[in-house]
């Protein structure tokens, strides 16, 4: 035999290799998802199939790729609740931060509320500090709640500055009660957002609203967002 023999690397008994999928699990770590091409004369598919412990001896086949990565998907997602044993629990992590600006500068002032879904380690302790075990896409990582006007301490070399926040960070259950509230609050803000703007505007230039206006703007905003809520229901 004259020449040099070569088989890709990326394909072997399976079939051809075209991708890897990957999930993090919180406990038992990385898991690589191999996804393979198999060709027949009559048609083709898709196979995934992982070497981790949790995953081992599992394959999963579709004809439709976006299809079999959903299969995988629920496939780890019962995986990870049937080993946990209720250990990680489902949570909204919601982060409420006012804003101005420091003195010397044009002022400026915003409020603004971040969430996201995230997995809270029921088993490990609360840290003194109001770290928290959880996973976020199923990362693993800790997320610190803490109140308005908690310390912060910033270390520098030798010194340490104390800071008060004004910021509120917490975890609370993800239940459909919970996610609707909080949707309910976001919209709230954004449509007195709006308001406020109508309210302040150049033909109104000569009249700007007393504070005391801005609970009656607020009130309005919850109104349209409740009447928005119930023509959904």
């Amino acid at each position: 035999m004259s020449g040099k023999f070569i088989i890709p690397a990326t394909r072997n008994k399976i079939g051809r290799k075209i991708d890897t999928w990957c999930h993090h699990f919180p406990d038992e770590g990385r898991a690589d998802i191999d996804v393979f091409m198999i060709s027949s004369e009559r048609a083709s598919r898709f196979e995934a199939r992982s070497d981790h412990l949790l995953l081992k001896g599992q394959s999963w086949t579709h004809t439709d790729i976006a299809q079999l990565a959903d299969a995988v998907r629920s496939a780890i997602t019962a995986v990870h609740a049937a080993h946990s044993n209720g250990r990680w629990s489902p949570a909204l992590a919601i982060e409420i931060m006012p804003s101005t600006t420091a003195d010397g500068q044009p002022r400026t002032a915003s409020l603004s509320i971040t969430s996201f879904q995230v997995e809270v380690d029921g088993l490990t302790p609360k840290g003194n500090n109001g770290k928290q075990r959880i996973t976020r896409n199923g990362v693993p990582g800790t997320f610190t709640e803490r109140s308005v006007d908690d310390e912060t301490h910033l270390r520098g070399k030798g010194s340490a500055i104390r800071m008060e926040s004004n910021s509120s960070r917490l975890l609370t259950t993800h239940t459909e009660a919970s996610a609707r509230r909080l949707a309910n609050i976001q919209d709230a803000l954004e449509t007195f957002g709006s308001l406020l703007g109508r309210r302040i505007s150049p033909d109104r230039a000569h009249d700007l609203p007393e504070a005391s206006e801005l609970t009656d703007i607020m009130d309005q905003a919850v109104k349209l967002v409740l009447a928005a809520e119930a023509t959904r229901t």
